[in-house]
């Protein structure tokens, strides 16, 4: 419990560990290293519906060293073309209140995921129907929400962003200021996609992710 920094560090250096700076994030991260495939590489995606969570994510991602490339032209016009024309799309994808569960939860994130541009995706605007029906009160003069409709039609959307990682060998870390009180975060969380409860904290969940892979590529070259 005692002794120089430098020594642990170099210990967890060649032994794999990943070190984190407190219980929280040790917590964050082995809940993600234990449910998602590693991200090959430190390109990512950012999705959102709004633009605070995604500019945090994103400034977040600077500092622990990630990326979020822009995208390509030709993957930016595929997108472009199911997006209203507010949003932004060349990464953070931002849908600006578009509240398409649809494109959010399926179309976009299989799109990013097919392509070779980016090496993971981060999520964020996971939504139930408790929470459409309290945004359409808040909003109802300029959105037009369908908070009707129950948990099973989005849970079929669910089931998609849920196969994502295994179906495409990249991960998928989703947030949500909500976290497990709001339906979709538990079921998603229930099914083996990690919501944490705010923006940075998925981010460093990424982190871990990345340095997983990069950590078993230098044991692989050694």
């Amino acid at each position: 419990l005692a002794g120089k920094d430098s020594v642990y560090e170099g210990v967890f250096k060649q032994t794999g560990i990943i070190r984190t700076d407190n219980f929280e994030e040790l917590l964050d991260l082995a809940w993600a290293l234990a449910l998602l495939p590693p991200a090959k590489g430190r390109k990512i995606c950012v999705l959102t519906n709004s633009g605070g969570p995604g500019a945090s994510m994103a400034d977040s991602c600077a500092r622990a060293g990630l990326e979020v490339p822009l995208l390509s032209d030709e993957l930016q016009s595929k997108i472009h073309r199911v997006l209203p024309s507010t949003a932004a799309y060349a990464n953070p994808i931002d849908m600006t209140f578009f509240m398409d569960i649809d494109e959010m939860y399926v179309n976009i994130p299989r799109m990013v995921m097919e392509s070779r541009e980016t090496d993971g995706v981060l999520l964020y605007g996971v939504f139930g129907p408790s929470v459409f029906g309290q945004t359409q009160k808040l909003f109802e003069s300029i959105l037009n929400l369908d908070s009707s409709n129950d948990l099973s039609e989005l849970i079929e959307r669910l089931e998609q962003v849920a196969q994502l990682p295994q179906n495409h060998d990249k991960p998928l870390v989703a947030s949500s200021f909500w976290s497990a009180e709001d339906e979709a975060s538990r079921w998603l969380i229930q099914n083996g996609i990690p919501v944490y409860p705010t923006p940075d904290r998925s981010v460093k969940a990424m982190w871990g992710l990345c340095k997983r892979w990069e950590i078993l590529e230098s044991f692989k070259n050694s």
